[in-house]
Order: structure tokens, then C-alpha cells, then sequence
């Protein structure tokens, strides 16, 4: 995109230096003088640029002249605020807080806003500032305000979340082109004003067909990882000889007399004997009537003992896997077999004294295990104990995957889900020392709200507050935005269409 002309530049600083006796009335009519709608977006850009170089837009009147323009861009012809592209920078300037800033000085970082300049904003932002037009950016700063009116933007900040879901996650990672570099020199020349390096910067920032503020944001680079190595500890592991000789064939081809030979499609046993190759249908089967005459049942009395030995038997080393999968990991063959034996027979829970207090380990260690188990307990009083449990176990991957895999095989009470979408929430806003692992548990936990709500398991209208307000906290998270949508949807099929856009 080419930059502004330098009549554009000159007209555009001097626009934010008149101040003191225009009013941002006279302020507008002088702009939409100087610039013509087709232009809104380059002069739009240069504005943001501007703010963003604190030391350009130093005077907090600059500031309020050029917040106003952002806002008087893309004002008229039948425009709603929601059309104007600068939207998410003015919210951002509002939500800016003083304890969530290092520092000022960060690539890209937007200024920090007085009081006074934040009400003027959150009042033309609600569409309620008309009587401020008529005031000069001197008289607005010069106001008496202790602390900040409430302003209610909610409806704004959604229909943010909602266009930015639109974008692609790499348009939302991307770093500025322009990077501040201090001047070593700056102050040395005398002759030289600061006015006249502010309008000199502002001109080769903004000016001239290769105008740097204009330019394409940096992209991340695309970085291919290695795979993994594959760990299967359950598949069957090919192993491929070099001597052929060292091996004996179980199988060889009929009609060749040697293991090498191509095979066909008639196999039989290898043998050692000389008649094997001669008669191998007989030998076939007469191997098949050794195997089953090995396999004849016993007496019955004999048959019965041992039907009851082995019965008990088992039991015995069900319920010390059991016992076993409530203090740690079992493996995968030990759990598979678990799960069976507590499908055939559910009184192995309450021979193991079972409690809610062993739930959280269970769940952490072996939650297939977990998921059996409290399928078992659903018909039984103490059921809700053990949903006390999961609601106050710390939020992990392990327990969703409880609740998610319990909710497809059992009807679970809406009002236990109802707590435990709300825990989840929670746990995701206490995090706060690490970005990374809030992140993490965000995604997991929007997978985990989208399958409830595609599968109608939660209602969407009793908990709507408490999910916009998630959605847009973590508005930067992909899931999220993807969240946001699947409820507006929800909630449009809830409560009809007319109702849902109230909500709004």
C-alpha cells in the first residue's frame, strides 16, 4: 500500500496540533476538508501508527485529536462504530491497565491513557458523547474525574471476538514492521527543534510510496519440526533377517523343498520327516486330531472344581489390579483387563472400600478405570459425593476426559455439569504466572465446552454469561473464537433469532 503524501503529512500534524481553540467539532469539519472517504484507511493507519510512537504523540491533546479521527474515519454514510477496523486498538486503549504493563518503551506498544482521555472515549464509544463535540481537546483534559465512570463495552468487545475469529491465528502473531531505535545524536543540534524531528519522523513514517508504516507486518517463520519417534507398545514389531539360515520356517510351500522358494497359496507344516513331503493333507490331519484330542474336556466333577478355583482365582487378581490402579499407573494390559473384569462384575467397587477421597488419583492415574467405576457407582446415594470430587480435584486433561467419556454412556446431572463447566472456567483465569500453560489449558478446555454443547449435554442459555465472558477473555486463543461461534449458533436455535440478537 503507498503511504500518504507529504501535504497529507503536513495537513495530518497540523490537524493534531490544533488543541486549544478548536473544538472536535471544527476539528472534524477541517479533516473531512483535507482528506476524502477512499483515503480512510491510509490516514486511519497513519493515526495508529502515530499512537504507537509515544514520543511522536507525547501531549495527551495529541492523543485525544487522534483517538477522535480513528473514531471520525469510518463515521458516516449509515456506518455502526462495529464497521470501523480501528475498533480493536480504541477497546485495547480502554482495557489497557498500568499493572499489566512492564514498560512503555515495547515494540508496538500503544500509550498509556489518562482518566480523561478514557472517558472521552468510553463516552464516544457508547455513542453518548455528542455534547462533548463542542468542548476543545484542552477542555477535556483540564476535567476534574477521581476515577473512571463504569462503561459497559461488552457488546463492542464481541463483536470483536467475532471478526477476529475470522482472521487467520498468523494475521494475530505477526510483529510490526517499524521498530523504535533511540537517537544517540537527539538534543546535540541545537538549532534542530523537536518540533522539527517530530515532523521530520512523522514524514519519512507515513510519506512517499514505500512509507514504512504501511508495510506488511512480519510473519513468524514456518518452522517444520522433526516427528517423533514412534512408540508402540502394543503393536507387533517386524523383524527383518539377514541369514535366512539362522531361522526355521514354521510354513513352507507344499510343492517346494525348499524355505526360500516363493510361497503359493497352498501352505502346510514343516517337517522333518521324509513322508511330510509326500502326504501333507495326512499330516495336517493328523496334527489336527493330536491338537484335539489334547484338548478334551475333563470329568465333570474335576470340571467343576477347577471352574470355581479359577473363579475365585480371578476375583482375587481383579481386585488386586483394582487396589493396584487406586495407588498408581497400571499398564496397558492390566488395565484393559480391569475394565472387563468391572464390566462383568461391579461388586469388585465396593469390596475395595472405595471412597471419594481416592477419586482424584484414580482419575490422574487411570482414567478408563476412573470412567468404569463411576458408571458403577451412578445408581448409588453416594454418587454425588464423588461429583463433589471431581468439581474440587484440580482441573486436568485426565478429569475432562472423565467427565466427557462418562457423559456418552450415562446421562449425567445437568446440574453437576453446570459446576464443573464453571470450575473449569475458573481454573483457566487463576492461572497467572504462566502464559503458556494457560494457554494449554484454554484450548483444552474449549474442546472440551464444544463437545458438551454440540452434543446438547449443557445449556447453553443458563451459563451464556459465564462463556462470553471466557470467549473474550482469552479472544487471542483460536479455540476460543471457534467457541464464541458455536454458541451464538446454540443459543440462535435456543431462543429464536430475534431473541439471540438482544443478547447481543
Amino acid at each position: 500500500m503507498k503511504g500518504l503524501t507529504v501535504q497529507d503529512v503536513y495537513a495530518l500534524n497540523s490537524l493534531l496540533g490544533s488543541h486549544d481553540a478548536q473544538t472536535f467539532q471544527q476539528i472534524s469539519t477541517a479533516f473531512r476538508k483535507s482528506f476524502s472517504g477512499k483515503d480512510a484507511l491510509k490516514v486511519g493507519l497513519g493515526i495508529a501508527a502515530l499512537l504507537r510512537e509515544h514520543d511522536l504523540t507525547p501531549d495527551p491533546r495529541q492523543r485525544l485529536v487522534a483517538i477522535f479521527l480513528l473514531l471520525e474515519v469510518y463515521n458516516g454514510n449509515g456506518q455502526q462504530i462495529t464497521d470501523n477496523p480501528f475498533l480493536p486498538i480504541l477497546l485495547k486503549l480502554m482495557s489497557d491497565k498500568s499493572e499489566q504493563r512492564a514498560a512503555e518503551d515495547l515494540v508496538g506498544n500503544l500509550p498509556m491513557l489518562s482518566i480523561q482521555e478514557k472517558y472521552f472515549m468510553g463516552q464516544m464509544l457508547n455513542g453518548t458523547g455528542r455534547d462533548l463535540l463542542s468542548k476543545t481537546p484542552n477542555q477535556i483534559v483540564s476535567l476534574e474525574l477521581p476515577s473512571l465512570p463504569p462503561v459497559n463495552l461488552s457488546h463492542l468487545e464481541a463483536s470483536v471476538v467475532e471478526m477476529q475469529s475470522r482472521f487467520p491465528l498468523i494475521a494475530k502473531t505477526s510483529a510490526p514492521s517499524v521498530i523504535r531505535v533511540p537517537d544517540a545524536d537527539a538534543g546535540k543540534d541545537l538549532a534542530y527543534s523537536e518540533q522539527q524531528a517530530a515532523l521530520q519522523a512523522c514524514e519519512s513514517l507515513l510519506a512517499g510510496n514505500d512509507a514504512p508504516a504501511f508495510g506488511k507486518p512480519l510473519p513468524p517463520d514456518f518452522i517444520r519440526l522433526a516427528p517423533p519417534l514412534h512408540v508402540g507398545e502394543n503393536e507387533f514389531i517386524f523383524l527383518h533377517s539377514i541369514e535366512a539360515s539362522r531361522f526355521t520356517p514354521m510354513w513352507v510351500d507344499a510343492g517346494s523343498t525348499s524355505a526360500t522358494d516363493s510361497p503359493s497359496k497352498t501352505l502346510s507344516p514343516a517337517k522333518s520327516s521324509k513322508n511330510s513331503s509326500k502326504s501333507p493333507s495326512k499330516d495336517v490331519s493328523a496334527t489336527s486330531s493330536t491338537t484335539s484330542s489334547r484338548r478334551a474336556s475333563p470329568s465333570g466333577a474335576d470340571s467343576a472344581k477347577e471352574k470355581s478355583s479359577g473363579s475365585e482365582t480371578a476375583k482375587d487378581t481383579n481386585l488386586e489390579l483394582l487396589e493396584k490402579a487406586l495407588t498408581g499407573p497400571l499398564q496397558t494390559a492390566e488395565s484393559n483387563k480391569l475394565i472387563e473384569a468391572l464390566k462383568a462384575d461391579d461388586t469388585l467397587v465396593k469390596r475395595v472400600n472405595m471412597s471419594p477421597e481416592k477419586l482424584p488419583k484414580l482419575v490422574e492415574d487411570n482414567p478408563m478405570i476412573a470412567v468404569e467405576v463411576l458408571y458403577i457407582l451412578i445408581p448409588t446415594k453416594e454418587i454425588s459425593t464423588y461429583f463433589e470430587a471431581l468439581v474440587n480435584m484440580d482441573l486436568s486433561v485426565h478429569g475432562m476426559e472423565v467427565v466427557n467419556r462418562l457423559t456418552t454412556i450415562v446421562e449425567v446431572p445437568e446440574e453437576f455439569l453446570n459446576f464443573y463447566v464453571s470450575h473449569c472456567i475458573r481454573s483457566c483465569e487463576e492461572i497467572k504466572n504462566s502464559p503458556f500453560t494457560q494457554n494449554r489449558l484454554v484450548r483444552m478446555v474449549c474442546v472440551f465446552l464444544s463437545s458438551l454443547i454440540r452434543n446438547r449435554l449443557i445449556s447453553v442459555k443458563d451459563l451464556y454469561i459465564e462463556l462470553q465472558a471466557f470467549c473474550i477473555n482469552f479472544s487471542s486463543v483460536k479455540e476460543a473464537a471457534a467457541l464464541f461461534q458455536t454458541v451464538q449458533m446454540v443459543l440462535r436455535d435456543e431462543k429464536g433469532p430475534d431473541e439471540a440478537a438482544g443478547s447481543n
